[in-house]
């Protein structure tokens, strides 16, 4: 099993980052996420998994409501915008709350809560996202690249930080 940082020096693919990471990381998430990286790429592969799988019905059928909203945060953070907008309305249109993850606890189905209206402008949203060519797995890997590029720059401040304090 790679670590992130071998997937930021290699050069492997988005689909091979994906399956791979994400099947890791859905075993690992039952005892949690090792840091907010890892939690992101789950996040960000199960929405891209569910939604090919069984479009946007399917990715809230599986997918509770807090995880919904640090997904579009994440979106939004790796400046992944048309997909957070598109994550956001879908939200608004199913009318999903947390509440309605009470009643999934429940037994009641996420399908079945919805209007004939609702399923086909889901629908509508499932072929734009499926056709946005924003591709946010190569946007989150450019956003740890230069996270990455952040820490060493701190570091390197932080050193030299040290060494003026130490001339004085």
């Amino acid at each position: 099993m790679k670590n992130i940082h071998e997937y930021l020096e290699g050069n492997y693919s988005n689909q091979e980052l994906i399956f791979d990471y994400y099947f890791y990381k859905k075993i690992q998430s039952y005892g949690g996420f090792a840091n907010n990286n890892d939690k992101y790429i789950y996040y960000l592969v199960k929405l891209i998994l569910d939604v090919n799988n069984g479009g946007l019905i399917g990715y809230f059928s599986s997918t509770n409501f807090e995880e919904i909203v640090q997904t579009i945060d994440i979106l939004n953070k790796i400046s992944a915008r048309k997909n957070a907008e598109l994550l956001s309305k879908a939200v608004r249109i199913s009318n999903f709350t947390k509440d309605f993850d009470k009643n999934l606890e429940i037994g009641h189905s996420f399908y079945s809560s919805l209007s004939e209206k609702q399923e086909k402008e889901l629908g509508e949203l499932d072929r734009n996202f499926l056709k946005n060519e924003e591709d946010f797995m190569e946007l989150f890997l450019h956003y740890l690249k230069h996270e990455k590029e952040l820490e060493k720059l701190s570091e390197q401040n932080k050193s030299l930080e040290n060494d003026h304090d130490l001339e004085r």
